[in-house]
């Protein structure tokens, strides 16, 4: 019961004083109100204002990760969000589903896990239990059932490996 009403507080105090912020400003400021709710942020990162997130208490996001416009984090389980790593608008990480075997259709969790240097591309769907090594990209409107190795490109739906991402040494 508690967890509803919490859930609640936080999307109340979301439209209210996140929702009407600049898009490109104030990144300093839904940090601190995901922190406030629970989030665990690590550094410094970027939440746009229409960014949807179901329970703060069950994000990690590390240094220069970003949740752009329209994501929805249907977080029920932990997800985490490795550094760098960037969440495109209107992708959906959803931790829950259903067993659809049981006539009771119980809910099960599975964790969301997202290294660094990760990109997660416009309208992309990343199902419950899902890992995603680092440097892996999902390209837009894919359907991530499985899992993403290092480097890895995915595409489709179901989405499918399709290449390797270049690994470029690029120091400055």
């Amino acid at each position: 019961m508690f967890s509803k009403i919490r859930r609640s507080f936080f999307a109340i105090t979301w439209f209210c004083f996140a929702r009407w912020n600049p898009r490109g400003t104030l990144f300093f400021w839904r940090s601190f109100l995901l922190k406030l709710f629970g989030a665990k942020i690590v550094g410094r990162v970027n939440v746009y204002p229409s960014a949807k997130i179901w329970d703060p208490k069950n994000l990690t996001m590390y240094n220069g990760s970003c949740i752009d416009n329209d994501v929805f984090i249907y977080n029920v389980a932990m997800v985490s969000i490795g550094e760098r790593s960037v969440i495109s608008r209107e992708a959906k990480l959803c931790t829950a589903t259903h067993d659809y075997n049981l006539d009771s259709f119980d809910l099960k969790t599975k964790p969301i896990n997202i290294m660094n240097d990760v990109w997660i591309c416009m309208d992309v769907f990343v199902a419950p239990g899902v890992n995603i090594g680092s440097f892996g990209v999902a390209l837009a409107r894919s359907v991530i059932l499985n899992d993403i190795l290092n480097y890895e490109v995915f595409l489709g739906n179901p989405a499918k490996c399709v290449r390797m991402r270049k690994k470029i040494n690029s120091q400055l």
